[in-house]
């Protein structure tokens, strides 16, 4: 890695650039350009890890095995390794007591950095709007002015009562893939409707719902109102 941005160096490329490949910090960039510009490739040469690791290769092996086997295989319910579980594992494992700067360093060294999990599948959504602020719909047409008629728009929307995603853990080049049940979470669904006709105030009603766990509904508000224009 080292000698990878001593060649970066040669290429007059700057801290940032340098930081961005071997996916390491500025400041560190910044102290390994001052070593570069003081000995050359030499001065980049790795003097070894301050202190011998607690976990050897083959160790880190068995800790990798047993962390890909998920959270899930360890007791948790989630599938998200955080640092203090982790932690929790190798004392389990090995007993040897890690601190969470040390986990953080181990992983690092084994070429695992903490991401956001990708979703189980891509799921189908629906194209960029447009159509209505651009004008594309029915453009140019007075049927409805004619007619003395309204138009209506209607939408619906809804959001899992699930918490946001939280980072894991996992190796280099392997974003995870978290699949969770749908149903214990809940949902949320909001639909609206919105009519106009000429020369009548445009009106809106809206009505909204939450569904539980086990699938009842119970409805959480209901309310409509008339939009002045």
């Amino acid at each position: 890695m080292r000698l990878r941005a001593a060649e970066l160096f040669g290429q007059e490329c700057t801290d940032r650039q340098v930081a961005d490949e071997p996916r390491v910090t500025r400041m560190s960039a910044n102290r390994w350009r001052r070593a570069w510009r003081a000995a050359g490739e030499s001065g980049l040469r790795s003097k070894g890890p301050a202190s011998r690791p607690r976990l050897g290769e083959g160790e880190f092996a068995r800790l990798e095995a047993a962390l890909a086997r998920g959270p899930l295989a360890h007791g948790w319910r989630d599938q998200r390794w955080t640092l203090v579980r982790v932690q929790l594992v190798i004392a389990r494992m090995f007993r040897v007591s890690y601190s969470g700067p040390g986990v953080w360093k181990l992983l690092r060294r084994g070429c695992w950095s903490c991401q956001v999990p990708a979703p189980a599948g891509d799921r189908p959504r629906r194209c960029g709007g447009g159509g209505v602020e651009g004008g594309g719909v029915a453009a140019g047409g007075k049927t409805a002015l004619d007619l003395g008629a309204h138009i209506c728009f209607e939408d619906e929307c809804g959001k899992t009562m699930r918490p946001p995603k939280a980072r894991t853990w996992s190796p280099r080049g392997h974003t995870p893939v978290i699949r969770v049940p749908g149903s214990p979470g809940g949902r949320a669904s909001l639909a609206g409707l919105v009519c106009y006709r000429s020369g009548i105030a445009p009106a809106c009603c809206s009505a909204s719902t939450a569904t539980s766990g086990a699938g009842a509904n119970r409805p959480v508000s209901t309310c409509a109102a008339t939009v002045t224009s």
